[in-house]
């Protein structure tokens, strides 16, 4: 094939006779390579899993393992993916931080060891190196590697796609299991985040680059990569087909596609900066440079054009999203592997062009491993001296709930101790809900029932919306809430109103005092509690 002929440095390496022939001193540099990477990694994941159950969970954390208490081939926005994923660690591990939180530095890891195994396959095994030390060392990478999100499982399976894809292309013989083993890969990834079906667009721009691409449109291999897909991605369409699409509505709120769309100049700005903060200035700027040069002379090189097009598809969607609203930055994490790639061996030969630059690449990757600190733990700019206000820090969402936790159960067994009756708990927000019931874990009022109920809105939707509710018909609920008490708390003000769903389903509210937990004379939450008497249902009209 014409590809392996272009590219079959990467092949001999394999060859053992051509091995047989190779210098020691190559050798040796290999094995110098081997274990410089598996240390490397090693201190790395040990390093990671050591601080993993060292903070509370996030918000989005708590919600997720919510999500695994209740397993299902789909979730209101998001594939089952993570939710899998938590329920194996928690089982294993408990249902800790840690436990929650235990399968990201493992699929980090595995991404890691992906993207060397391709680099040194496209390239060799230096180029392999400094992408894996390069991508560890940006803040991003490391935030995923830390807290319980979809990101980190996508990235492991979009990186695994990558190299099974290339092995596809140049296998001798025809590779049809590694034209399945990528449509599967990219199945998965799709259940863990809906953007990993971009890949097969890449696949096709490959595919299209030249006659000996186009002959697999043809080919029983192409189809059997899309057959494999669709069979990973059947269970979530068809659940979202018995219920009303609910995803792709989500998906539309989340792009700002439901108000009308308009072109904000500014918003893209923002979208890039964002880039800078979370990738490292430095380490971007290189990103961004390789990118520019590799989009002019893409075409001349298909090393190049292969890894260009497993980025483009992802950069090209969301910059478009981002000139109506700004995209969050981890939105493009897939499309950052292929391209650090590619930067690692652009790069490499600009420094053996200009050896004034290598102090240059030294300093991106100082930098961001120094920005990767910092943001995992702020504490460590005010043990400085620096005086950083926790409502401007990112890093505040991670403490005060086992404490708010405590008090709302303190709230509830005064409550119940006074009505003599006992109390179910419903919450304003979701991240509310969420936080209470990992920490607080409430019994369940019946199987499959949330441990706290979320307020039951008019025209609102997200995965409580899925499970059984307070307000639900007994025949389908399974249990009456009728003549019940329960407790609500939100993080609303404490002199607004009620909230009219609640004036409207139960016979008394009685505003109690607000719970306020602070740090260092600061509040780091504050919550509205209301006790909420006899539960009689909404008037039919």
């Amino acid at each position: 094939m014409i590809w392996n002929r272009k590219l079959a440095s990467g092949s001999d390496l394999q060859n053992k006779k051509v091995a047989m022939r190779l210098p020691v001193a190559l050798s040796s540099g290999r094995a110098k390579e081997f274990w410089l990477l598996s240390g490397f990694l090693t201190i790395v994941t040990v390093l990671r899993l050591c601080y993993l159950g060292s903070h509370e969970l996030a918000p989005d954390e708590a919600y997720f393992y919510l999500w695994s208490q209740h397993p299902a081939v789909c979730y209101y926005d998001k594939g089952p993916g993570v939710a899998m994923a938590t329920l194996l660690t928690t089982s294993v591990l408990g249902q800790s931080e840690f436990g929650v939180r235990a399968s990201s530095p493992f699929f980090m890891l595995g991404a890691s060891i992906s993207l060397y195994l391709l680099a040194k396959k496209m390239f060799d095994g230096t180029v392999g190196l400094w992408t894996v030390i390069g991508a560890n060392a940006m803040p991003i990478f490391n935030v995923g590697a830390e807290t319980l999100t979809i990101d980190p499982a996508s990235v492991f399976f979009w990186s695994l796609s990558l190299l099974t894809f290339w092995k596809a292309l140049h296998s001798t013989d025809g590779g049809s299991r590694y034209w399945l083993l990528t449509g599967t890969l990219i199945g998965l990834g799709f259940l863990c985040k809906w953007v990993n079906c971009l890949q097969l667009i890449s696949v096709i721009l490959i595919l299209g680059f030249n006659p000996a691409g186009r002959v697999y449109f043809r080919r029983r291999q192409f189809y059997l990569l899309i057959a494999a897909f669709a069979i990973c991605a059947a269970l979530p369409v068809y659940w979202n087909s018995q219920r009303g699409w609910a995803t792709l509505s989500q998906l539309q709120g989340r792009a700002s596609l439901d108000r009308p769309v308009g072109f904000h100049p500014t918003e893209l700005l923002i979208f890039v900066a964002q880039h800078f903060a979370v990738y490292s200035p430095l380490l971007c700027l290189g990103l961004f440079v390789t990118l520019a040069s590799a989009v002019r002379f893409h075409r001349r090189d298909f090393k190049a054009y292969y890894l260009v097009s497993f980025a483009g598809p992802v950069l090209v969607l969301y910059s478009l999203l981002s000139i109506n609203k700004a995209a969050l930055p981890n939105w493009t994490a897939t499309a950052f592997l292929s391209l650090g790639v590619l930067t690692a061996a652009d790069w490499r030969e600009r420094i053996a062009r200009r050896p004034s630059l290598f102090k240059w690449a030294v300093a991106a990757v100082v930098v961001a491993f120094l920005s990767s600190i910092v943001i995992l733990d702020t504490n460590l700019l005010r043990a400085a001296g620096m005086r950083i206000p926790y409502r401007y820090d990112p890093s505040a969402r991670l403490e005060g709930w086992a404490t708010l936790a405590q008090r709302v159960a303190s709230v509830r067994t005064q409550c119940e101790a006074r009505l003599q009756s006992r109390l179910f708990l419903i919450a304003g927000q979701t991240q509310l809900a969420a936080e209470i019931s990992f920490y607080l874990r409430p019994p369940v009022e019946a199987p499959g029932h949330p441990p706290v109920y979320l307020l039951a809105r008019a025209h609102s939707q997200n995965q409580f919306s899925f499970w059984p509710s307070y307000e639900q018909d007994p025949a389908d609920s399974g249990i009456s809430f009728r003549n019940r008490d329960a407790l609500y708390i939100d993080g609303k003000p404490d002199d607004l109103l009620p909230p009219r769903e609640l004036g409207a389903t139960f016979s008394r509210i009685e505003r109690l005092s607000p719970i306020e937990i602070k740090k260092d004379g600061e509040i780091l939450r504050k919550v509205r509690v209301l006790l909420c008497i006899n539960y009689h249902g909404r008037e039919s009209p």
